[in-house]
């Protein structure tokens, strides 16, 4: 111990001297090591309430204060889910006022205008229709997109459009394209009551598509359909006015991934467990 006292002395804290034997006298030679008390930190998760965290015009409150993506992403999905369930919980409202009035044989397109001019209150806190939102989103919105983003001239006629049309480069692009406003359907699925079912996409998430319902006999629903274990159905329109259109099939388990980051990322052509949807369809089963 004290030959490693002495080389410090002489070494190190006599360098700042020109005397190497004098030290300074601000310098202790001297080093104290002592343990230090760690404090104990409470973690405490906070559980928020959808109720008690809306203000009166509905806006989030801790939004608000809180710029937290992940709490941000949190209260998202309450908030969404707390839509689809009070949304649906009217829809069994609405339908019950048909029935009870009569009206439950009604076209669809007049179930809207008797709930529109007799039930206002109840009209306006059910879902838009699926007539609505096939103009204004699909045709409207998503076809414009998805015509710039495949670079398809929908003027010329059907047969030209498909000879210009590069089959390979539009999966590659459908892989990573948005799906908001998209009309799907549902050709294979892990779960049989979803098969058959299509509707128009409100939000493509990471892992479900939430879609209004096509219901042909009653009013449209909000739907949530998976993605995994399921093959979905895309009508892409080639000519004006969507009157000709190409089917593709999706496999859902590659679009496991929010919208936004599905535009960096790089699809290979692998064998992948998904593929087995086109071999062997006890595979959806198992």
């Amino acid at each position: 111990m004290n030959e490693t006292t002495n080389f410090i002395k002489e070494q190190l804290l006599s360098k700042s001297k020109f005397n190497p034997s004098e030290l300074e006298e601000r310098v202790n030679p001297h080093l104290v090591v002592a343990p230090i008390a760690k404090k104990k930190i409470k973690q405490t998760t906070k559980k928020y309430n959808i109720d008690s965290k809306i203000s009166k015009n509905g806006v989030l409150k801790h939004l608000l204060v809180q710029n937290n993506y992940r709490m941000t992403n949190k209260l998202t999905k309450l908030h969404l889910n707390h839509f689809i369930k009070s949304s649906n919980k009217h829809i069994k409202e609405a339908n019950y006022v048909l029935t009870k009035n009569d009206k439950a044989k009604l076209e669809k397109k007049s179930m809207y205008e008797y709930l529109k001019t007799e039930k206002s209150d109840l009209y306006k806190k059910i879902p838009i229709s699926y007539e609505i939102l096939f103009q204004k989103m699909f045709k409207d919105m998503w076809v414009p997109y998805i015509v710039d983003v495949l670079k398809i001239d929908p003027t010329a006629d059907y047969k030209t459009s498909l000879s210009k049309l590069n089959l390979n480069v539009c999966l590659t692009k459908l892989a990573i394209c948005d799906f908001n406003g998209c009309k799907i359907k549902v050709v294979k699925s892990e779960n049989a009551g979803n098969i058959g079912k299509e509707g128009i996409v409100l939000w493509d998430s990471q892992k479900t598509f939430i879609v209004i319902e096509n219901n042909k006999l009653g009013l449209d629903t909000i739907k949530i359909l998976n993605k995994s274990k399921t093959v979905f159905e895309i009508q892409l329109p080639i000519t004006e006015n969507c009157k000709h259109s190409i089917i593709f099939h999706i496999i859902g388990d590659r679009l496991m991934y929010r919208s936004s980051d599905r535009v960096g990322k790089k699809f290979k052509n692998k064998n992948v467990k998904d593929l087995m949807y086109y071999i062997n369809a006890e595979y959806l089963s198992s």
